[in-house]
């Protein structure tokens, strides 16, 4: 998890764009919510469930019967002794561990959720924001066609037949290997 962490701010740091740190922005703040309704909605769940062993006494206090009301587990389980007898210690135990079994659980979704919205943040950005090509040249237009969605903002005026400037030629090569280290990182 640490290192994932870290990749996540490694590519934040890497962000250099406005338009770049807007996507990500928007996703973050997409998780955000998602993560907030997810965790809003599981905990009074758990209060819900939890409070169900109490239905049995509440319903002898408003319409009580003639005979006893069967207890309510949570769940099923064999400590090999009386059930009825060790109700209570067996209704603690469970109240112990029962919301840290859900807390972990939530955490972890959580967490798998911010990693997968930061991974589609990231791709996004390589098929909206990176690198643009403006060939003149129909083959090349065909042959990078493949690439039109990675390789979008270079804004590079460079024309295919005439790349005789070398300066021109490798700052396309580094934006082109930036963005695949970019894919790769997102793929991480």
């Amino acid at each position: 998890i640490r290192r994932l962490f870290s990749l996540i701010e490694r590519d934040g740091k890497a962000l250099k764009n406005e338009e770049d740190k807007q996507i990500m922005e928007r996703w973050l703040t997409r998780v955000r919510k998602i993560t907030t309704a997810y965790t809003a909605a599981m905990f009074p769940i758990l209060g819900l469930f939890l409070a169900s062993p109490a239905i049995p006494k509440v319903l002898d206090f408003i319409k009580p019967l003639n005979e006893t009301r069967a207890l309510i587990y949570l769940y099923e389980t064999e400590y090999f002794v009386d059930q009825d007898a060790y109700y209570v210690p067996i209704l603690i135990h469970t109240y112990m561990t029962v919301p840290l079994s859900v807390g972990s659980i939530v955490f972890f979704d959580n967490m798998l959720g911010t990693f997968i919205h930061h991974a589609c943040a990231m791709l996004e950005i390589l098929r909206f924001g990176q690198i643009k090509f403006s060939f003149v040249g129909d083959k090349m237009l065909k042959f990078f066609n493949f690439f039109s969605n990675y390789l979008q903002r270079i804004h590079l005026d460079a024309e295919i037949k005439r790349i005789d400037n070398p300066v021109r030629l490798d700052r396309i090569r580094k934006n082109i290997i930036r963005c695949i280290h970019m894919h790769q990182n997102s793929l991480e």
